[in-house]
């Protein structure tokens, strides 16, 4: 009611709410009441902060991975994301867009560097996966280096592109491996055995003729997907059994 002054009365009142005569008298507990309220402030203040630039990494990360899903027609194939990246041959501008998924790739390790948590941010669509992107990447650069004419795409082959996208993966999927994979994972300095070093130097320095660069593909897809096989059974192990060691 207008005439029974109810806003007044409540708009009086509640300044007062936790307001009570109830507060520090002496220099010490004044010290600790001065104390408490600036780390309460503090850690409200780093978790919100936390929280928004963990949340614009995941949208990075999204981002990135629909970027190369699209790339290679909705399909996560890497023959189709060269098609594209190289139509009729020509990859003197798909050189850009392969630096940019280098440079995504890249900035999606630091990004998982700086954030670990952010492993733990799935989705159902299993072209959000960071193992899917990981995947087609490496995928792609065992093509481009097993798959193109050396003496026509030598350039592209030795190019710091291809490099830092191999790499970046490589690296990426070492973390992701060590995050499901505490005491299981693959390790990204373990050398191979003589047997398969001596293909790989044999293979690489031009010196053997396999059928259509199909054994040079193989060799190298091998030397990445272990890492990436390994990770994503380890996440999807995780998911089907929610009381295994490792929980997301």
């Amino acid at each position: 009611m207008v005439n029974g002054h109810p806003f007044t009365t409540f708009s009086t009142a509640a300044p007062a709410v936790g307001a009570g005569t109830f507060g520090p008298r002496t220099a010490g507990f004044r010290i600790l009441y001065l104390m408490n309220s600036l780390i309460g402030m503090s850690v409200i203040s780093l978790t919100l902060t936390y929280l928004m630039q963990v949340y614009t990494a995941v949208y990075r990360r999204n981002a990135a991975a629909m970027s190369l899903h699209l790339a290679s027609g909705e399909t996560g194939d890497a023959s189709e994301l060269i098609a594209g990246l190289g139509p009729e041959g020509q990859f003197t501008g798909g050189y850009t867009n392969l630096s940019e998924i280098a440079t995504q790739m890249s900035a999606l390790k630091e990004s998982h560097h700086f954030y670990p948590v952010l492993f733990y941010f799935r989705f159902a669509e299993p072209h959000y996966a960071v193992s899917r992107t990981t995947l087609v990447s490496l995928d792609t650069i065992s093509l481009i280096k097993s798959g193109l004419d050396d003496a026509r795409y030598g350039w592209l082959k030795e190019s710091a592109a291809v490099t830092q996208l191999w790499r970046a993966c490589l690296i990426m999927t070492t973390k992701l491996a060590e995050t499901f994979l505490p005491d299981d994972h693959p390790d990204p300095n373990e050398k191979p055995d003589a047997s398969t070093a001596a293909l790989a130097e044999t293979i690489l320095c031009g010196t053997a003729s396999l059928p259509a660069g199909r054994d040079r593909h193989h060799l190298r897809r091998a030397s990445g997907s272990g890492h990436v096989s390994g990770a994503a059974d380890g996440v999807a192990d995780a998911h089907s059994n929610p009381g295994s060691r490792t929980r997301i």
